[in-house]
């Protein structure tokens, strides 16, 4: 959702810039002021498992025995995507915490799952027989998606279900003088995969943008936005640092609280099949370096592989308009297509999640847990937030994180 706001506008955005050498060297250097202290790993973790208890009512035993059960059902099914991707479905924690998580298989599982499985050191179940790989499930869901539009939907969200044996949840905002009705919609969709599409019509839109170092404040002309990351990029161009790719106009970046701001350029843009994600180039950026909080930075160590993303795995989100670090939503796809009225196309391969957390203003905001991207805020689609992967930035736009060292 683009935030309109009157005057002078400030557009969120991350904490990082790039530097050659210590911290307070290149800060001091480049005229600005030293960034707060950055969390240890520990301190990190620590944070988000005491965030995810308070949110969902466990104790702090109970969150750890969840992260520690997504951590290893993430690791064993990023194997298999990697070295059987012919079979590769995905994975599922369980809604108990530290229960057994759940991996999806197509076909019946073979010796090598089964080695996986056996030394995984925790009871995992594995659903084989399952009669798609993950690519043909998201191609399936695709080929709705875009019947969808086609048909004339302005608003559309469709996504993959991993437990759903090819099942294609689809909901769609109703259309002046476009036929609404769920049978002549039905009809319309592809006659190999109408049986299977789980529709749902609404009076209300389906999807919405949520407009907005990572994590520090950026402006433009009149809209609200967030960064993400720091990051790398191929081709010769500059390093520099992420936000949204629909926050259109940023040419300024806040830094931190200080009431400074300096120019931004922006790069590349991305709005299609890997996410809504665009890069700028600015001041000093620091390697890794993001805003988990108004006060609390952080290092980003790794990037979350999309093969190791498990649904009902718990992701925390920040955007500077928020301005609060909400770790209650868990992922509930990890391919969701969305349409976002007045845009006549899709944005397709963003991870969805079961809760509506951001605001305007929260876009290209960075969603992480304790140190590790996952991505950036894109907006609200099929009633929950949905975030482009950063594991997806190299394909979008040939960049990656910059990763602490």
């Amino acid at each position: 959702m683009k935030q309109r706001i009157l005057g002078k506008v400030a557009l969120v955005v991350s904490v990082a810039l790039l530097l050659t050498g210590p911290p307070v060297s290149a800060a001091a250097e480049a005229g600005l002021p030293d960034p707060p202290p950055v969390q240890t790993s520990a301190e990190a973790l620590q944070q988000d498992l005491t965030l995810v208890a308070q949110a969902k009512g466990w104790t702090l035993a109970q969150a750890k025995a969840d992260h520690r059960a997504a951590e290893i059902i993430g690791e064993l099914a990023g194997k298999v995507a990697r070295e059987r991707p012919e079979i590769f479905i995905g994975s599922a924690v369980n809604p108990q915490p530290g229960g057994a998580p759940t991996l999806y298989v197509k076909g019946p599982a073979d010796a090598f799952v089964d080695r996986l499985v056996a030394g995984a050191g925790i009871d995992i179940v594995v659903k084989d027989g399952q009669p798609y790989a993950f690519g043909e499930l998201e191609e399936r869901q695709l080929t709705v998606h875009k019947a969808l539009v086609a048909y004339g939907f302005k608003s559309v969200a469709t996504s993959v279900d991993l437990a759903g044996a090819g099942r294609i949840p689809a909901e769609v905002t109703k259309e002046p003088g476009v036929d609404s009705r769920p049978g002549a919609v039905l009809a319309a969709m592809p006659q190999n995969l109408r049986s299977r599409v789980d529709l749902a019509v609404r009076d209300e839109p389906v999807t919405s943008l949520e407009y907005g170092f990572g994590g520090e404040r950026m402006r433009g002309a009149a809209v609200q936005c967030t960064s993400g990351w720091p990051i790398l990029a191929s081709g010769g161009l500059l390093p520099g640092i992420t936000t949204a790719g629909h926050c259109d106009g940023i040419n300024e970046i806040d830094w931190t609280d200080a009431g400074l701001s300096y120019p931004t350029t922006p790069q590349v843009q991305h709005r299609r099949a890997w996410g809504d994600i665009e890069y700028h180039f600015g001041p000093t950026i620091q390697a890794g370096v993001f805003y988990a909080s108004s006060t609390d930075v952080r290092a980003a160590k790794s990037v979350e592989a999309v093969s190791s993303i498990s649904v009902g795995e718990s992701v925390c989100q920040y955007g500077r308009s928020s301005n609060v670090r909400h770790c209650s939503p868990e992922v509930d796809s990890v391919s969701v297509t969305c349409t976002f009225a007045p845009f006549p196309y899709a944005t397709e391969r963003l991870v969805g999640t079961d809760n509506d957390v951001g605001i305007g203003g929260d876009s290209g905001g960075g969603w992480s847990f304790s140190d590790t991207a996952y991505g950036s805020h894109v907006g609200n689609c099929d009633n929950g937030e949905v975030f482009s992967a950063a594991d997806y930035y190299d394909e979008a736009l040939g960049i990656s994180v910059w990763l602490a060292p």
